[in-house]
């Protein structure tokens, strides 16, 4: 028992260390939009996991696709899977498409960040 506490207290920092996070099932042919928080900041980007029949777009404040990551294109490939958008950003909620094109359930796992160097 004595070892529990501690493995909250690490999980509670690496989830405080982490800005968004979402887990997303998604139907066959099945498309879902999800709000992204954005900070203000020099550069947002979005790093996920899921199938290579998943394809995923960033769609900035004004409705404008900013970054997309197709499916079956060679970057669905990876384990990890990314979209970066190389300018600044201010305060303000984004969304993420996400487009089942298989003919299975799949999941999605998302998270963001901003200001890499």
């Amino acid at each position: 028992g004595a070892m529990a506490p501690n493995h909250e207290s690490e999980t509670a920092e690496s989830a405080a260390d982490t800005p968004f996070a979402r887990s997303i099932n998604l139907a066959a042919k099945q498309t879902v939009e999800i709000d992204v928080p954005v900070a203000t900041a020099t550069n947002f980007g979005i790093t996920f996991m899921t199938d290579p029949k998943v394809s995923v777009e960033l769609i900035d404040g004004s409705g404008a696709v900013v970054g997309k990551n197709l499916a079956s294109s060679p970057e669905a490939r990876g384990w990890f899977r990314s979209i970066f958008y190389d300018k600044p950003t201010t305060t303000g909620t984004w969304k993420l498409r996400l487009t089942n094109e298989g003919d299975l359930e799949y999941r999605a796992v998302v998270t963001s960040w901003a200001n890499a160097q």
